[in-house]
């Protein structure tokens, strides 16, 4: 376990994940909270492109925000996102479950989520490879 002072809350990284590290300067009147919920509707437009309708949340009043990325149909969370903002430029970013063991979710909270599932493109979707997901999510990145 390695604590750092990115925004959200406890992560898995680990094979099978598609990790993105976005280190952006943001906009005068941009704060990390947009750009946050930018990342989420760019991996909601990736995944529906391969074929997974998926949501961002919206957070209700007087919550933590809740981030990432979740399937529309089954209610299951599939992008955990954490940033952080420094002198206008952003760092850390996104993980995307494509086709890894799911198992170490059970072993935590995730993103401070008790009540969360965990799942995978490969677990909602079939055979799906790394091969497959990044140039989708590259595109979807490019176009903002």
């Amino acid at each position: 376990v390695l604590e750092t002072g990115r925004g959200g809350q406890l992560t898995y990284h680990g094979p099978g994940q598609l990790v993105g590290y976005l280190v952006v300067k943001l906009g005068e009147d941009q704060g990390i909270v947009d750009y946050v919920r930018e990342v989420e509707l760019r991996l909601v437009e990736a995944l529906g492109k391969l074929g997974l309708p998926a949501e961002r949340r919206d957070t209700p009043p007087g919550s933590e925000l809740l981030t990432g990325v979740w399937t529309s149909e089954t209610s299951r969370k599939i992008v955990s996102i954490g940033m952080r903002q420094s002198r206008g430029v952003t760092s850390h970013g996104f993980a995307l479950n494509v086709d890894g063991d799911l198992t170490p979710w059970d072993w935590a909270v995730a993103c401070g989520m008790p009540d969360v599932d965990m799942t995978s493109l490969k677990r909602e979707l079939g055979p799906i490879t790394m091969d497959d997901v990044r140039p989708v999510v590259a595109t979807a990145f490019e176009a903002s």
